[in-house]
């Protein structure tokens, strides 16, 4: 995270002084604002109600250098914690899923006066609060035409630093964050109203199934932040992972890829959303030679059915939990931890797994049988080989089982990359389309001619069908309702 990212945060006037009422001193440094500002607008929250702070964040509060060179997160956070408010910090103890860094996570408790303010700025009708908006750190006044001159310098300094990586996706990046900023601000002030108010439309099931009131006001609150922040800054801007470990890139900070479904369609209603059918599916069935499931795919069936059949479940009820399990069969996790996982859910799934008795049916289906296999026989060729190979042709060595299992979904999402590019080539080639959104097995296309969307996206499906059907890969870009 840059500190534009929160230098350019825009909140309404009534907000902000709100907050200062409660803060006064925060107003004194602006690495105390910035802190504040993360804490009461940032939409990472772990499952106990805490807010993330990873070591990136934090040197952007701190108005670090790009790599948080001579800056010490604990003085930051001892200021902070004298001048303004307690945080009942814990860490650096576990990952970030926003910047795979170490993360300290903040439990400020907040008074009334705040929480009223927060909800009204997270609820209100983005006219009304861009009516009197300023920018929380500095104060001042928000002036549209400024604003996106400021934030065209900051993309192309950003663009300059990424052209020195030597990445498989790097034409992928340099197209996707050249574009023209028009087309996001537009969905943005056309369509934030409707994804406001299907973000308090969410709801979230407890481990009984029944509505969980917490959960619920978590991930409301959790979509509602996002969709304030792309009323400062609506284009993402994708990055590669920090570690080098993957083809996949990442969105920059806050965008709306971290929406849930319903309301990133309230957000893009009219940009269609294609994606790879059973794409780590069909990658593993042809790379590590599996006839069963090559022959399963063939047919256009599709997993997720298959697997509730198996199980006797009610349809896209516990797909969440079915997906990542299968991932987890897939990337090398343990037998017993697959089945566990299937059994209990996992922190993503809010403990909803499928429980003990038809989870220890899992192995038992042939598909899945005939996968475990193959994955023991590949994790064990990688190891005897002692490195692996990405169709791009990065090499990663492989020592032991993490770094195999590691090596297993480096190849995999290369691959995942791989079948996409010719997609990619026509939407550089084509001046009525805009890549709104890059999500690792697919992605959401604008047009700007509306009679001719149906075309492009069967343009777009015939280059990827085609490129999967050379080599061997039964999958396909499906429009996604």
């Amino acid at each position: 995270m840059k500190t534009h990212n929160l230098d350019t945060r825009m909140t309404s006037r009534a907000f902000r002084e709100a907050v200062l009422d409660v803060y006064p001193d925060a107003a004194y440094k602006p690495e105390r604002l910035r802190l504040l500002l993360l804490l009461l607008l940032c939409p990472w929250v772990d499952a106990e109600g805490r807010t993330v702070l990873d070591y990136s964040q934090l040197a952007a509060c701190g108005n670090a250098d790009s790599k948080g060179r001579n800056f010490k997160a604990a003085d930051l956070l001892t200021d902070f914690e004298a001048h303004v408010m307690p945080l009942s910090l814990t860490g650096p103890e576990w990952r970030s899923k926003a910047s795979l860094s170490r993360a300290r996570t903040a439990l400020p408790v907040w008074p009334q006066t705040v929480l009223d303010a927060l909800r009204a700025e997270l609820e209100a009708h983005s006219r009304d609060r861009l009516r009197d908006a300023v920018y929380f750190v500095s104060g001042r006044p928000y002036k549209p035409r400024q604003h996106r001159e400021q934030l065209t310098m900051y993309r192309r300094q950003a663009l300059e630093e990424l052209l020195a990586h030597d990445h498989p996706a790097l034409d992928l990046m340099r197209y996707a964050n050249s574009q023209q900023g028009t087309v996001f601000a537009r969905m943005v002030e056309k369509h934030g109203d409707a994804a406001r108010a299907a973000a308090l439309r969410l709801s979230k099931p407890g481990p009984d199934g029944q509505p969980d009131p917490v959960a619920t006001q978590a991930a409301q609150w959790h979509a509602l932040r996002i969709l304030h922040g792309l009323e400062s800054e609506a284009q993402p801007f994708y990055k590669p992972s920090r570690t080098g470990k993957t083809a996949r890139v990442f969105a920059d900070g806050l965008s709306y890829l971290g929406l849930s479904k319903p309301v990133r369609r309230a957000l893009m209603p009219d940009c269609p959303e294609l994606d790879l059918t059973n794409a780590q599916l069909a990658i593993a069935a042809q790379d590590w030679e599996v006839p069963e499931v090559q022959a399963f795919l063939s047919t256009g069936a599709k997993v997720w059915p298959e697997l509730e059949r198996h199980f006797q479940l009610e349809p896209d009820t516990y797909k969440p939990v079915l997906k990542s399990t299968l991932y987890a069969l897939l990337f090398g996790m343990e037998r017993g931890a697959i089945v566990r996982h299937l059994a209990h859910g996992g922190a993503g799934e809010h403990g909803r797994g499928i429980g003990e008795e038809k989870a220890g049916r899992l192995f038992d289906h042939p598909l899945i049988g005939a996968l475990y296999r193959a994955r023991e026989r590949q994790l064990a060729s990688l190891k005897e080989a002692g490195h692996a190979r990405t169709v791009f042709g990065q090499t990663f060595p492989v020592t032991d089982g993490e770094s195999a299992r590691s090596a297993l979904a480096a190849q995999a999402q290369a691959v995942e990359l791989w079948l996409l590019l010719p997609a990619v080539e026509l939407l550089r080639g084509n001046r009525d389309l805009t890549l709104v959104a890059w999500q690792h097995d697919g992605f959401t296309v604008h047009s700007s001619d509306k009679s001719k969307t149906e075309r492009y996206v069967r343009q777009l499906q015939d280059a990827v069908r085609e490129r999967a059907e050379q080599a061997g890969y039964c999958t396909r870009l499906e429009r996604s309702e």
